[in-house]
């Protein structure tokens, strides 16, 4: 619990489960899920809330470097020389987990596509004093450069109900590189394609290169 210097208040709350493998192998502490919530109280009267689930798994040792996972960058610094196999220990794999039953991804008014039950993702849910509302799924992939986990590619849908009954859809993608340090160097927007929403019952076909916004009343 806190507050900033506008006198905005949040509370967070973290719960990491450690893998109990990792402690016997290595003797170390290693994270293996992390639960997070975060919960704003802006001194507008809005609120939002925060969810987000991520797993984490680790080398047991006996990887060969072709059988470690395409998205650790230098595979070959995981390999001991002596033995031809990977470390104990070292960061092999970060996915979301879900936090939410289902979410409406493709826009589409229901959410019963595939992809839509249990959603991997973080998500946040907002809520102004007005009363208009709005929630957000980011599905992010991750790639693991010197053994840390950084973003990839994270795709965002975001939903509005507003009190005059209009509705908002956005969708966007963003790429994101970074040095041989892993240092971040750029972030891109990436084209997302074609695809269809129901608004208000109207279905809206467009053709999105970088992101996408639309509105009906």
């Amino acid at each position: 619990m806190g507050a900033d210097i506008f006198g905005n208040r949040y509370y967070t709350e973290t719960i990491n489960r450690y893998s109990r493998e990792m402690i016997r192998s290595t003797g170390q502490p290693k994270v293996e899920e992390s639960i997070f919530l975060n919960v704003m109280m802006n001194i507008d009267g809005s609120i939002s809330t925060t969810n987000s689930r991520i797993f984490y798994e680790y080398t047991k040792g006996d990887e060969k470097e072709e059988e470690l996972p395409g998205n650790i960058v230098n595979k070959e610094n995981y390999i001991d020389p002596v033995t031809g196999l990977a470390y104990i220990g070292l960061l092999k794999e970060v996915v979301d987990g879900s936090v939410i039953d289902k979410f409406d991804i493709n826009g589409d008014g229901d959410r019963n596509d595939p992809g839509e039950k249990d959603p991997s993702g973080t998500f946040i849910l907002g809520r102004d004093i007005f009363g208009n509302e709005s929630e957000s799924l980011t599905q992010t992939e991750y790639i693991i450069v010197n053994g840390q986990a950084k973003d990839d590619l994270a795709k965002t849908v975001s939903q509005g109900k507003n009190v005059d009954g209009s509705l908002t859809y956005t969708i966007r993608k963003l790429s994101y590189s970074y040095s041989e340090e892993g240092r971040l160097e750029s972030v891109e927007n990436v084209a997302i394609g074609i695809g269809s929403v129901k608004l208000n019952g109207i279905v809206v076909i467009m053709e999105i290169t970088y992101s996408l916004a639309l509105r009906t009343i």
